[in-house]
């Protein structure tokens, strides 16, 4: 028996796709031949799609695949997932990139075809070194000689926004830009010669932390690049599902794998918070029981963008902005609000080394397999039931695969993370005021002195 989305309803529908080539829906004959259809979301990288087809010859002694121009790289595909009698949404579209045929020593031959969103071409394209005057010293003073040099830049962006510099990179893909304004006030920065467009984009979206992807929009049909702030984008999602496990027959999530991501090692957890009012970055590192995490911080990680007009001033950590505390551990980052205003360090780190503390046991990875549903995307939020006290609740997807095979059905494969739920307003008081704590004993009593004298 197959389950779908329609089954919170008591639907029982078997499970289908749809494949459209440039727009036009593909032969029944060709449907026939394809063996599973995939399309896979992932946080932060181009969306993929995959599909197997047997190859068989026709009545000429032609490939039916491989020797027609149907599914020629450059061609885009829009997949559709869902259920007869009920809902067939498009879940994505996708250019062909490769092609690659599979001769068995025995049966009938494959094809499977590979595309992914076009962002892709931005990672084909790096803008060349720009045609400098060379300068020199004469009495004293720089000035520029009638030699021409090669620059750093490829680009050079004059009191403008980061924002204004992926407007741009939209524009030149024919891109439709949906684009917040970055935090960063107009300034002068460059796009290093050699590096691609995709690597800029995602190194403004690495400093600005706001979510960066290309999809192809069915309403205003064309492609979107989405540079979008965390703090105010929510992802689209009729309704919040919840997923349960060990219903039997009724069961919707099928499979599923928890893993507490700080246990039993020893990491680093990286903070870091802009004054407000002096404008000073605050940054503190945190010893603690964890798994090992990167430290932004460390000079030897690669520079992704200059800020400076001639290339020779790095952005390193001007990327903070008012309004909430950074918090870095292994893959995850999260930006937590706070009323607070940390005068100095220690400040800083007492208050991370509570709400770390505090926010402990939501730290966990997790991976599975669900019913096939249309409606789920990367960045939103569904909650899991059945699976235990210490893992039930609500996740946030950062990888979703939905997979049809023509003898499995329809499911979804994901990895999420549990959702961290805003923390309450912490009191007033401050390590400052009272002391701050320098051993991990005192600074667990010190967190019990305060939970006292709040209550």
């Amino acid at each position: 028996m197959a389950f779908g989305s329609a089954d919170a309803i008591g639907g029982d529908f078997a499970p289908t796709f749809d494949l459209k080539v440039n727009n036009t829906p593909v032969s029944a004959g060709v449907r026939a031949l394809i063996n599973s259809v995939e399309y896979e979301h992932v946080d932060g990288m181009a969306d993929v799609l995959k599909i197997v087809a047997s190859d068989p010859l026709d009545t000429a002694g032609v490939r039916m695949l491989s020797d027609s121009k149907l599914f020629a790289v450059g061609n885009e595909i829009t997949v559709a997932y869902g259920y007869f009698g009920g809902v067939i949404e498009n879940v994505g579209r996708a250019m062909i990139r490769k092609l690659r045929p599979v001769y068995p020593q025995t049966g009938v031959p494959t094809l499977e075809i590979i595309g992914y969103t076009r962002d892709v071409l931005m990672m084909d394209n790096a803008p060349i070194p720009l045609k400098e005057r060379k300068t020199k010293k004469k009495r004293g003073k720089t000035v520029e000689t009638d030699e021409l040099k090669d620059s750093k830049a490829g680009r050079r962006f004059v009191n403008q926004r980061y924002s204004d510099a992926v407007i741009a990179r939209a524009e030149d893909y024919n891109f439709i830009p949906d684009v917040d304004v970055t935090p960063d006030t107009p300034h002068d920065f460059i796009h290093k010669a050699g590096m691609t467009d995709y690597d800029f984009v995602k190194g403004i979206s690495n400093i600005t932390g706001f979510y960066f992807w290309v999809d192809y929009d069915f309403d205003q049909v064309g492609w979107v690049l989405h540079l979008k702030n965390p703090e105010t984008y929510i992802e689209p999602q009729e309704k919040e599902f919840n997923f349960k496990y060990a219903q039997g027959e009724y069961s919707t999530l099928l499979t599923f794998e928890p893993e507490l991501a700080i246990q039993d090692s020893t990491t680093t957890l990286y903070v870091e918070v802009v004054d407000p009012l002096s404008g000073r970055n605050l940054e503190v590192k945190i010893e603690d029981p964890s798994e090992a995490a990167p430290d932004p911080s460390d000079p030897a990680s690669p520079d992704l963008i200059d800020h400076s007009g001639d290339g020779s001033e790095k952005l390193e950590h001007d990327y903070g902005w008012a309004g909430g505390v950074k918090l870095y551990l292994g893959d995850f980052s999260f930006e937590i609000k706070t009323n607070r205003r940390f005068r100095d360090e220690n400040e800083l780190q007492f208050w991370a080394t509570q709400w770390f503390r505090r926010q402990r046991e939501n730290f966990i990875l997790s991976s599975g397999r669900t019913i096939g549903v249309e409606a789920l995307r990367c960045r939103q939020i569904h909650r899991f039931s059945g699976v235990g006290v210490a893992f039930e609740g609500r996740y946030v997807f950062n990888k979703l695969r939905h997979i049809f095979t023509s003898g499995g059905g329809y499911e979804c494969e994901f990895n999420a993370r549990k959702f961290v739920e805003p923390m309450p307003t912490l009191p007033a008081v401050t390590a400052t005021t009272l002391g701050a704590p320098s051993t991990e004993s005192e600074v667990i009593l010190f967190e019990s002195n305060i939970n006292n004298r709040n209550q």
